[in-house]
């Protein structure tokens, strides 16, 4: 398991052009380029894909990227009791 984990985090890094280009994309849209953004990913694969081109997408702009990883906030489901609708009800 630790091996694949490793192995998928380096293939998730390595495929970075979409994410840098799609983040490139939002930022020359704005009229002023702002100081500061912050990234919320909602998923890990999102997550490491933007922390691997975060360095060099605030060199190049002179700005400063925050992200934050919602996918471990979440909350985890609850199991509900097992309803015997055929059970009676006294």
């Amino acid at each position: 398991e630790d091996l694949f984990t490793l192995f998928y985090r380096n293939i998730l890094r390595a495929q970075v052009k979409i994410i840098t280009g799609e983040i490139k994309t939002l930022l020359s849209q704005r009229i002023i380029l702002p100081q500061t953004v912050l990234v919320i990913a909602t998923h890990f694969g999102l997550a490491h894909q933007v922390a691997a081109v975060k360095e060099k997408l605030m060199a190049e702009n002179n700005l400063r990227i925050f992200l934050i990883g919602l996918f471990s906030a979440l909350p985890k489901p609850v199991p509900l009791p097992a309803l015997n609708y055929f059970q009676p009800a006294f």
